[in-house]
Parts: C-alpha cells; sequence; structure tokens
C-alpha cells in the first residue's frame, strides 16, 4: 500500500482527527515516517486543524523532507488556521521552500490573504515588489490592527503629575543642552566650511597652474598626435591600396580556382570513364589472352604441321630432281635413238 492511499493520509485529508488518533494509537506507524508526513501535508493542504494537531501531538515533525515543510504546504494551499497552528508550534515561518519561496511569497502568490495577515502578526515581512489582489488592503488592515493593539497597551499605562514634571524638568534641560550643543555645531561648521573653503582655494590655485602645465603639455601631444594620425592616415591608405589589389587578386585567383574546379571535375569524369575502358579492357584482354593461347597452341600445331611437310616436300623435290635427272637421260637416249634411227633410214634408202 502506498503512503498516498494509506488509512491515515485519508483521514488526515478528511480532517477526522478521532480516526487519526485511533490509528496512530494501534503502534504499527512512526511519527517521522512518510506516511505521517503525508498525511501532515494532506491534512495541511485541506486546511484540517484538529487533524494537524493529532498528528503533531503524536510527535509528526516540523520539518518535513527535501527541505519542504508543512508550513510551505498550507501557505501554498491557503490554509490560515493549520500555518496559524504550526507557527504556534514553533514552525520557522521565514524558511524558504526548496524552490527559494518564503511562506509569505506562497501565501501572496495563492492568494491567501488571511494567511498573509498571520504570517505577518508572527513577524513575516512582504518583499517588495510582491503583489496579489487585496494585498494592499490586508497590509492596510494589519498596520491599523497593529496601531490599535499598541494604542491598547499604551492605554493600560498611568503618568503621575509628578513624573511629568521631573520629565519636564528633564526636558528643560535636554533642550538648553541641545541649544548649546546646536550653536557650537553650527560653529564648528562654519569652522570646518572656512578651512574647508581655504584649502579648496589653494588646491584649486595649484590645480590651475597644473592645469596650464598641462594644457601646454596637451598641445604638444596634440600635435604629436596629429603628425601620428597623419602617418596613420597615409598607412591606411596604402593599406586600403594594397587590399583592394589583394581583393581582386583573390578574385582572379577564385575565377583561376573556379575553372581549376571545373577542369579538375572533367578530368575525374575523364578518368572515371577511363577507369571503366580499363575494367572493360581489362576484361577483353582476359578473353584475348585465352584466344592468343590457343591460337599459339594453334600454331605450334600449325609449324609442326608446315615442318613434317616441308621435310616430305625436301624428300619429293629431291625424288622430283632424280625424276628430272632420269627424264634429262632418258630424253638424251631417245634423242639419240632418234638419231640413230634417221642415221639407219638414211642409210636403208641409200642401199636400197
Amino acid at each position: 500500500m502506498s503512503a498516498s492511499s494509506h488509512p491515515l493520509v485519508e483521514a488526515a485529508e478528511k480532517g477526522d482527527a478521532l480516526e487519526v488518533q485511533k490509528l496512530v494509537k494501534k503502534g504499527l506507524l512512526q511519527p517521522n515516517g512518510d506516511t505521517a508526513q503525508t498525511a501532515l501535508f494532506a491534512a495541511g493542504m485541506r486546511d484540517q486543524v484538529e487533524a494537524v494537531k493529532a498528528l503533531l501531538d503524536w510527535g509528526t515533525p516540523l520539518q518535513g523532507y527535501g527541505g519542504n515543510q508543512p508550513i510551505h504546504v498550507g501557505a501554498r494551499a491557503g490554509a490560515p488556521g493549520v500555518v496559524a497552528l504550526l507557527i504556534a508550534r514553533q514552525a520557522d515561518f521565514l524558511a524558504p521552500d526548496p524552490g527559494g519561496r518564503t511562506p509569505m511569497t506562497l501565501a501572496i502568490k495563492a492568494p491567501s490573504m488571511p494567511t498573509v495577515k498571520i504570517l505577518l502578526r508572527a513577524g513575516a515581512e512582504v518583499e517588495p515588489g510582491e503583489q496579489a489582489p487585496g494585498l494592499a488592503a490586508t497590509l492596510r488592515e494589519y498596520a491599523l490592527e497593529k496601531l490599535t493593539n499598541d494604542l491598547r497597551k499604551m492605554a493600560k499605562r498611568s503618568v503621575s503629575s509628578a513624573e511629568l514634571a521631573k520629565a519636564d524638568e528633564k526636558v528643560w534641560q535636554a533642550q538648553r543642552e541641545h541649544m548649546r550643543l546646536i550653536s557650537l555645531k553650527e560653529e564648528q561648521r562654519a569652522g570646518s566650511v572656512l578651512i574647508s573653503l581655504e584649502e579648496r582655494l589653494v588646491s584649486e590655485k595649484e590645480a590651475a597652474e597644473k592645469s596650464k602645465e598641462r594644457e601646454s603639455q596637451l598641445t604638444y601631444d596634440l600635435n604629436e598626435l596629429r603628425v601620428k594620425l597623419q602617418t596613420v592616415q597615409t598607412s591606411l591608405t596604402q593599406l586600403a591600396t594594397e587590399l583592394e589589389a589583394a581583393r581582386k587578386e583573390e578574385s582572379t585567383e577564385k575565377e583561376k580556382k573556379m575553372k581549376l574546379d571545373a577542369e579538375l571535375k572533367e578530368k575525374q569524369l575523364e578518368l572515371n570513364q577511363a577507369l571503366e575502358e580499363k575494367a572493360k579492357h581489362d576484361e577483353t584482354s582476359a578473353e584475348k589472352a585465352e584466344a592468343r593461347d590457343a591460337a599459339l597452341q594453334r600454331c605450334r600445331a600449325m609449324d609442326d604441321d608446315i615442318q613434317a611437310r616441308r621435310t616430305e616436300n625436301d624428300m619429293l623435290s629431291s625424288e622430283l630432281q632424280a625424276a628430272k635427272a632420269e627424264f634429262r637421260a632418258w630424253q638424251r637416249n631417245k634423242e639419240a635413238a632418234a638419231a640413230l634411227t634417221a642415221q639407219a633410214h638414211r642409210l636403208l634408202g641409200s642401199s636400197a
């Protein structure tokens, strides 16, 4: 069960002092525990004076926790009865809460003028600048109330004629002494004024002489400053010229930089395209390398075949040369045979 829903808290919030007393007498709770403190705060917010009194009598402390005291809760809620009870029980009505606000400030912000009046009677003061509906009237009522109480106290005192006569004698003695002291004071004041005027006259003369010297020095310094100013102006003019030249140069450099950036971007695009082409070329080169290796293998096979054919051709050529030689020999033999045949024919013909 949470502290806020405890029967003690509910009874205190309702102002049921008898129920509060019954619950605390059971001895199940501690007066300085969270439940007791929560109950005290709940009763204070509802201005349940009797419930607050029962809890205080039980021993629930006035200090609260975290810097927040029951009197802060009562002032914030505008509970004059609880605030008056807490002040009577020696609660610190000047202590600030965790936000730095005193009970008087909280009561004004509530606003609860009865609570403000109770705090005024206890000795609290209103901070300058505090405003709230009815605050001015409450302050006037409190001032009138305080004056009335003071007059009532004075009315209870009695003064005899002998006391008045004695007081009158003392008054006249005091007045004569007062007049003597006033005269002495005026004479002292006049003497002091005279001495002060003399000292002032000497001081002003010295100041005048120093002023003349200072004026001469200032004139000299002014001339020096004029020369320096002229030099500075000349330097500034030169600096302005150099600055303008630097600005123009900077503008030129910016234009060059822009051109270079454009060229760089263009070169970057070309580089990217070249890289893409290279990647494609690399892929193609790999394919070509494979084709080249295959072609080399085919070339080697063809070379071997050509070499074999060359060897065969050499053999055929040798055979052809031999055949040609044989043919030529056969042709020569044929010619020789033809010559012999012709000679034989001639011989045969002549013999016939």
